[in-house]
């Protein structure tokens, strides 16, 4: 299908594209009150091509694309090609060149499921386990998908990466209406998480922490605070706190003159005893060694230790800054500190556990967010609560961060299990 879809660009005077091959087979499974109700397999196999053209003497280039299922006849392939000829004399940049190839490639993860169906309910066997009688998953949804995907490019680019992800979607409910107070009702909350491995002890422990937190909300009472509060972020907050604040070094935010820093500035003022940022940038796996244009990818810092190390991004916004490459990479890590979780959690603070989102905005130094459940430590003893929000300044709150011992990966970072933020306005 690949060499036809080139033959037929090329009759059509498109000398410049990229395809991309799709081919995905996902198993699924579907619990309800922790009894397996479905499972379905699907596989699918698409085509996603762009076609690039040479304009005003090479000093435009026009792009435009479109997808294909693997059954489509040459005269619909055509017309489709025809279609993205026409959009792309009017969807123009200034030009770049494509990446160049460096023969075949092959980058495959070592995670695989011989019999999908049977891991999947070994996987969701390990959250029931962890349920009783009054904290069970109402519901339960497991899904295992292998991807195959080949880019092929004009310009000799023709890699191919092999890879698998687990997915838990999981509604995790308390029942608390014989234990409590009869006048409340059942509490459910949403839990998403995405495993790049096997990994059945962290597994196990988000299936605990998953009830913990549904009893927890249960129980939590509506504060009543106004002031300042040392917050602790964990976890997927902390990792969308991290990409907003190196959102503005990287290769499109430079060009576009977002930022005005260079490179050995310093990014964070840090005080005496806060842990200075590391953050890298690198492939998420073994088969994620190539991004969506074929640039392949390698590590890249860009904090060091508080100071901008690096500028990052994809190939087109590189050539316009006469840079090389770094690819479109989403896997970071932040290097872990110097304190451990208990010694973080010794003064009153708030631990937020869920979040409508944290806000990070580096050009208004704003940090805040809705919160839907947190634990409030008052320096004796912890309960939780809910029905609040948090502001500040982005720039004194990194100032004193300090960062756990403890880390946790996930499919796209890699950081400490905590981050403490100090004297935040409590809403």
């Amino acid at each position: 299908m690949i060499r036809r879809i080139e033959k037929i660009l090329k009759a059509k005077g498109v000398d410049k594209y990229k395809i991309t091959e799709i081919n995905e087979e996902k198993y699924e499974a579907y619990y309800s009150l922790q009894k397996l109700e479905a499972t379905r397999n699907t596989e699918s196999l698409t085509y996603e091509v762009t076609v690039y053209l040479a304009l005003n003497d090479n000093k435009m280039l026009g792009s435009a694309s479109f997808n294909l299922p693997y059954n489509m006849t040459i005269s619909q392939i055509e017309k489709k090609v025809d279609e993205a000829i026409a959009s792309a004399k009017i969807a123009v940049a200034p030009y770049y060149e494509l990446v160049e190839g460096v023969g075949r490639k092959t980058f495959k993860d070592s995670f695989a499921f011989e019999n999908p169906l049977a891991e999947i309910d070994k996987v969701a066997n390990i959250f029931f386990k962890e349920a009783s009688e009054n904290k069970k998953f109402n519901s339960l949804e497991v899904f295992y998908k292998q991807l195959t995907l080949r880019l092929v490019n004009s310009k000799g680019v023709d890699y191919k990466k092999i890879s698998s992800v687990l997915e838990v979607e999981a509604i995790p409910s308390y029942d608390g209406i014989k234990q409590e107070d009869p006048s409340n009702q059942k509490v459910e909350l949403y839990k998403y998480y995405k495993y790049p491995t096997l990994d059945k002890e962290k597994i196990q422990k988000d299936a605990k922490e998953a009830l913990a937190d549904v009893e927890k909300r249960f129980k939590a009472k509506k504060i009543d605070f106004n002031g300042n509060m040392n917050v602790i972020l964990r976890d997927s907050d902390l990792n969308q706190l991290i990409g907003n604040l190196i959102s503005l070094y990287s290769y499109n935010a430079v060009f576009s003159k977002a930022t005005d820093k260079k490179i050995g500035d310093v990014i964070q003022d840090a005080k005496r005893g806060a842990d200075k940022l590391t953050v890298t940038l690198m492939p998420s796996s073994k088969a994620n060694r190539f991004d969506s244009d074929g640039v392949l990818l390698e590590k890249v810092v860009i904090l060091d230790k508080g100071v901008l190390a690096s500028y990052f991004g994809n190939n087109q916004y590189a050539q316009y800054l006469g840079l090389k490459p770094t690819g479109n990479m989403r896997y970071k890590k932040l290097e872990k500190g110097k304190k451990t979780a208990e010694e973080l959690k010794q003064e009153p603070h708030i631990e937020i556990i869920s979040l409508s989102g944290i806000q990070v905005d580096p050009y208004a130094d704003y940090i805040g967010g809705e919160v839907r459940l947190a634990n409030y430590f008052d320096g004796e003893k912890s309960y939780p609560i809910f029905g609040f929000s948090f502001s500040g300044s982005l720039t004194e709150s990194l100032k004193e961060i300090t960062l756990s011992k403890e880390t946790t990966k996930a499919t796209d970072y890699e950081m400490p299990r905590y981050a403490l933020l100090k004297d935040l306005n409590i809403l």
